[in-house]
């Protein structure tokens, strides 16, 4: 896989897909987590991008 790639967002920035592995790639690349933790995010607040990257910081200040 290019590593470009990791720095380019999906073309659907709006909703992160769990069936398209470069846009996992993108996404755990980009937020600085797991494929699990994606999905955790993803179930506790849906597939936003925004939401989903709130969810991850709040989750980092919780259990710092």
């Amino acid at each position: 896989m290019n590593d470009r790639f990791n720095d380019t967002p999906p073309p659907d920035a709006c909703r992160i897909s769990l069936r398209e592995p470069r846009e996992v790639q993108y996404w755990t690349t980009h937020l600085g987590i797991s494929l699990n933790q994606l999905r955790q995010a993803i179930d506790a607040v849906g597939a936003s991008p925004v939401h989903v990257e709130a969810w991850v910081k709040y989750q980092a200040q919780v259990t710092a």
